[in-house]
């Protein structure tokens, strides 16, 4: 059923246009590990759809992918919609080893880790309650 839903939302997003141009560009992943990209879609249906230009990494993404890309790509901010991990994930680690890579550029999370993350964050980490509250935010970035 999911492949059904991650195949209409494909389609959707592209054949989505927006009349608005931000001149603002999102880079969308999921960390390595993490397959479940509906969430992921749907953000960047509701991204392009807002006049973002968008660039879908996609689920499973070494950082160090995600680090090359950002430095030639240059996004205004970076987004992940994380739901679940293998056991082993530490969100401290992850976002320890994101910021130590990427330094600059504001990484917007959702999702489940988002929702129990208590601990003080590096200043270019975001989390975010909500998907309205993700979009919000990007679009004051």
């Amino acid at each position: 059923m999911s492949n059904i839903i991650r195949q209409k939302f494909i389609a959707g997003i592209e054949y989505t246009r927006s009349n608005i141009k931000l001149n603002k560009t999102a880079l969308l992943f999921l960390p390595e590990d993490e397959h479940h990209e509906i969430g992921l879609l749907y953000m960047q249906y509701q991204f392009k759809n807002r006049g973002f230009e968008v660039l879908y990494v996609g689920a499973d993404t070494p950082l160090s992918d995600l680090a090359y890309i950002t430095a030639r790509k240059k996004p205004n901010f970076i987004y992940s919609h994380i739901i679940s991990s293998p056991s082993n994930f530490n969100i401290d680690t992850f976002l320890g080893k994101f910021s130590a890579l990427i330094t600059d550029t504001p990484f917007i999370i959702t999702g489940k880790y988002a929702k129990q993350h208590k601990k003080n964050s590096p200043p270019n980490i975001h989390f975010k309650q909500s998907i309205a509250e993700a979009l919000e935010y990007a679009g004051s970035i």
